[in-house]
Parts: structure tokens; sequence; C-alpha cells
């Protein structure tokens, strides 16, 4: 009975990790995406994708987790039309393999991809 509580209770405190992690990468995506729709000041450029994946990458260290700028996928000439009117967007989506630190359910499941993303419109439409 002991140690189907103790898989449970750390079952829990994982999941609840893994979750925490997803929420830092949702937000970091997001923050991303608003950096990559604004155009630098005094330009109608916008910021380098490189700029950008650093951006993210901080915006996750600030939190404790480490990524590399490769986990940043950046694209800036995402299109949609709607009402026969073409805007585009910046997309950002950021990817972090969680590796359980309980071993039994490192033994169970060793890892996970967590990924998060957002879109927002470019200003420089």
């Amino acid at each position: 009975m002991l140690p189907l509580l103790l898989f449970l209770v750390f079952g829990i405190v994982e999941v609840g990790r893994a979750a925490g992690i997803l929420q830092t990468l949702d937000n970091a995506a997001r923050e991303g995406a608003r950096w990559s729709a604004l155009p630098a000041a005094g330009s109608d450029n916008l910021p380098l994708v490189s700029d950008v994946q650093q951006r993210v990458v901080d915006y996750v260290a600030a939190s404790g987790v480490t990524i590399n700028p490769f986990n940043v996928s950046v694209n800036q000439e995402v299109d949609h039309t709607e009402g026969g009117l073409t805007t585009s967007f910046s997309q950002v989506e950021v990817t972090y393999v969680y590796n359980f630190v309980t071993p039994l359910l490192a033994n169970v499941v060793p890892s996970i991809t967590l990924r998060g993303e957002a879109e927002m419109r470019n200003e420089t439409n």
C-alpha cells in the first residue's frame, strides 16, 4: 500500500512541475510573439529572428528553466485571410523535453516534450 501511495504522491508532484514549466513555455511564446510582431523603435522592420529567440530564452531562464535557442521556432510571415483581407502574423513555438526526476516515474515515462505556442498580428501591416 505504501509504494502505491508514494507513486501517487510523487506523480502529482511531477505533473505539477511539468504543468508549471508548460505555463512558462506558453508565456515565453506569447512574449516572443509580442516582441516579434513589433517593429524596432523608429523603424518599420520586424526584429531579427535571432533576437526574438534570445528574448524567449531569457524569459524562460528567468523561471529557472534552460532551453537552447534552437528550441524556439519563429515565423514572422504567417498570413491569414479573412473577408478578402490578408494580414501578416508572427508565430513563435517553444519546445522543451521534460525529464522526470522521480526514479519510479522515470522508469515508466522517462520524458515528455512540452510545447508552448503563440501568434500575434504584425504591427507593420
